[in-house]
């Protein structure tokens, strides 16, 4: 069956409605969509014949007197669909099924055989691990270490050099399945959206901590301005005048403080000056050091390390204020491995507990940790496929 852009557009935001909040009945997608009850009907009729929805019964516990109704939900292992993450320090790849289910799941990480660099290497990574189910899988999503710009379509957009020869193009053409990308922040963002079980406010941030810093808003179920790439870019926000000066030209970035990349940076510095640092037990080699060595000599007792993690939340709490000020979000949901250390997450609640002295100004955004876990990003790619495959250009 041929849709029309708009018909494609509300079919789009009905399924969208579904994965995000299911089960939910038929008049609430129209309460909360301001579609008509008949096309909200006529369109999950189409879905549910073409098996992309299920009804699972009758609502429990309705508050409302009246007929009783009917729940709307996503059949398990309908599609399946690959996610991918490329990243500094790994390739991550994931099999999910149409409702972001992982089913099998693989990292690897760099040697004197695989660059995380090369394009080539990549893609016979991806289809070693594609092979044993290749013809089952939809599509393909891949998170990025940057932005996606449709208008350079066979290039990562960073300030990165790494990645000036990762051209997607090449990418995309050695595999039959189509293959979609998007920023891993982004993706990530997504992913909480349509896979969480908890319904998520039409309103939050995603503010993801790893070799660069970067968040993602969701405003009304929709990623807000994803084609202006500077929205997001807190980490080359300016926390401190008289700091050092940052790859981006400025000086006192929240990068230079709280970023993986400038951690390790100065971990390194430190394993050069300081005979008696616990990542000399950790590591004979600094170009070895990770960002877990790091977090366990601070564990071990380190006070530099100590110091410079605690300096990291504080501004990290700073950049999280600041936002609570500027944008309209229910929650702020904070990811990356520097929270695997919990005395990490204790301290910046604690840098956040603040309370305003302002008259209207006491309602606070929710700030919550979420658990760090390496397939994340490659679980963001899933959910690129499944948006851009499934629910927003479906094959008719």
């Amino acid at each position: 069956m041929s849709l029309t852009k708009k018909q494609q557009l509300i079919r789009a935001t009905i399924l969208e409605k579904i994965y995000a909040e299911r089960p939910i009945s038929r008049i609430d997608i129209a309460k909360d969509t301001g579609i008509t009850p008949a096309t909200v009907s006529t369109i999950t009729a189409d879905l549910l014949e073409e098996e992309s929805i299920v009804e699972t019964g009758q609502m429990n516990n309705q508050p409302t007197a009246g007929r009783k109704k009917i729940l709307l939900d996503i059949p398990k292992e309908r599609f399946y669909f690959v996610g991918s993450e490329i990243s500094e320090s790994r390739f991550s790849f994931v099999l999910t099924d149409n409702t972001g289910d992982v089913i099998t799941r693989e990292k690897h990480y760099p040697s004197d055989q695989l660059s995380m660099h090369s394009v080539t290497d990549y893609i016979q990574t991806l289809k070693a691990f594609l092979s044993p189910f290749n013809q089952q899988v939809r599509a393909i999503g891949v998170s990025l270490p940057g932005h996606y710009n449709q208008q350079k379509p066979d290039e990562i957009l960073t300030n990165n050099k790494r990645w000036e020869h990762f051209n997607l193009k090449t990418l995309q053409a050695a595999f039959s399945q189509p293959m979609y990308f998007d920023n891993n922040v982004n993706a990530m963002t997504i992913a909480k959206r349509l896979f969480t079980t908890d319904i998520q406010s039409e309103n939050f941030i995603y503010f993801h901590v790893g070799h660069g810093m970067h968040y993602s808003y969701m405003f009304e179920n929709k990623l807000y301005r994803k084609d202006n790439f500077l929205i997001g870019e807190m980490g080359h926000t300016i926390v401190n005048p008289e700091g050092e000066l940052c790859e981006c030209g400025k000086y006192g970035c929240l990068q230079t403080y709280a970023s993986e990349t400038w951690l390790m940076r100065k971990a390194r510095l430190v394993y050069d000056a300081n005979q008696t640092t616990f990542l000399r037990e950790l590591s004979n080699n600094k170009e070895a050091l990770t960002m877990d060595d790091l977090l366990t000599a601070a564990k071990l007792g380190d006070r530099t390390m100590t110091t410079l993690l605690h300096q990291a939340i504080k501004y990290l709490a700073v950049s999280l204020t600041n936002l609570n000020m500027m944008i309209d979000a229910e929650k702020v949901y904070v990811h990356g491995k520097l929270f695997k250390y919990a005395p990490l997450i204790d301290l910046l609640h604690e840098q956040l507990s603040f309370k305003p002295l302002l008259k209207g100004f006491e309602q606070r955004q929710d700030v919550l940790v979420e658990p760090y876990n390496s397939f994340n990003g490659a679980v963001g790619g899933a959910a690129i496929a499944i948006t851009y495959d499934l629910i927003a250009f479906p094959h008719n």
